[in-house]
């Protein structure tokens, strides 16, 4: 049986603002939870790994070379992967509740999940997390009409990792979402200036496959 939102997940995102070129909030709120999710279970090693996923269709330019063309495609999907706490019941259960005071201290206001949504067509969580001795695996699809999708929640062997992925990008974001790699850094690290000065900030790479891997604390 699958779990429900304790509210109508369509007019949530239907109540968000948020202008065509600040797209990238929705990767700076599952930044955020990735963020909180290691800083809570004390990882000494915590890193977060941001895949960009592009679009592959593209037209065909005179004088560009293919390479050059592929560093330009409008960004399709991305991938957030961290080794943080997980979705264990407490974190699930407040992902499931709107306006979760679980992550007030921390400035979290609850909504997050909602402006993914607002940005992405649809996010697939799948998280490794421990609880009471045991290692289980958390996975489901989380879509405005639906809500939650293939739900499930298995005992593994699987390494304790989390990762959320952003998919389909809408038009309305696509043609203004950051391409170069060091602009996106950049306003990673505006976004998360205060972590990163008083470095409570894990490990961050981002990975495209047209322009490599920035390693953002370095690059800070």
């Amino acid at each position: 049986m699958s779990s429900k939102f304790s509210t109508n997940v369509e007019g949530k995102i239907h109540e968000i603002r948020l202008d065509a070129k600040k797209g990238y909030q929705a990767l700076f709120e599952v930044i955020s939870n990735s963020i909180y999710s290691i800083n809570n279970s004390n990882q000494s090693d915590g890193r977060i790994d941001i895949q960009i996923e592009r679009d592959p269709i593209f037209q065909a330019q005179i004088g560009v070379s293919l390479e050059q063309q592929k560093a330009q495609q409008k960004v399709n999907n991305i991938i957030v992967t961290d080794n943080g706490d997980g979705f264990t019941l407490e974190n699930f259960n407040s992902f499931l509740t709107c306006y979760s005071d679980l992550k007030q201290n921390k400035g979290g206001k609850g909504v997050g999940r909602f402006t993914c949504l607002k940005v992405f067509d649809f996010e697939e969580v799948s998280s490794v997390y421990e609880e009471n001795g045991k290692s289980y695996k958390r996975s489901f699809i989380f879509e405005p009409k639906n809500e939650l999708k293939n739900e499930q929640n298995v005992e593994t062997t699987d390494k304790k990792l989390t990762t959320i992925k952003l998919t389909s990008i809408k038009t309305k974001y696509k043609f203004d979402f950051p391409t170069d790699l060091k602009i996106l850094a950049d306003l990673i690290i505006e976004h998360f200036f205060i972590d990163f000065i008083t470095g409570k900030i894990p490990n961050i790479y981002i990975h495209d496959e047209c322009n490599g891997t920035l390693w953002i604390n370095k690059y800070y």
